[in-house]
């Protein structure tokens, strides 16, 4: 079972519910029996949080007008922490004196149930980076000046 997000627009809410459910499988909790405790407040949060997915806007065009003097950058931020990593990727479009960002994209991933280090999650993190960046550039006609990471 998964959920199409291909842009990872709901990236920060699905990985909450990853965790949540990686938490649940670990305590070995069967289909059939009811969650307790803090796993069924965090389960009750992410339900209040999942109403305001409707109302989450995302812009279709990066920037209305791209003219031949913009200096066109992508941004790639990425993270770690003991429950999984995450990238996401921006443009920033510079202008003279105008600067506007547009978020192109983002991935997570849960951390695998047998324990890994922190920072070989980081690196996992820097691996999912450079592959969102990758694919950012390649299936985009925007052409990039400079990459940040």
């Amino acid at each position: 079972m998964s959920v199409y997000d291909p842009l990872g627009l709901l990236a920060n809410v699905l990985m909450f519910l990853k965790v949540l459910l990686q938490d649940i499988w670990r305590s070995n909790i069967g289909w059939d029996e009811p969650i307790a405790g803090q796993q069924l407040s965090k389960w009750r949060t992410w339900l209040s949080v999942l109403d305001n997915v409707e109302k989450v806007s995302v812009p279709r065009c990066y920037r209305t007008i791209t003219t031949s003097s913009s200096v066109i950058q992508l941004h790639v931020f990425v993270d770690a922490s003991k429950n999984g990593y995450a990238a996401v990727a921006y443009f920033r479009y510079e202008e003279g004196d105008s600067i506007e960002c547009a978020f192109v994209a983002a991935k997570t991933r849960v951390a695998p149930l047998k324990y890994v280090s922190i920072p070989r999650l980081e690196l996992q993190a820097a691996v999912i980076g450079m592959r969102l960046a990758k694919a950012t550039e390649e299936t985009h006609r925007i052409p990039v000046q400079k990459r940040f990471f």
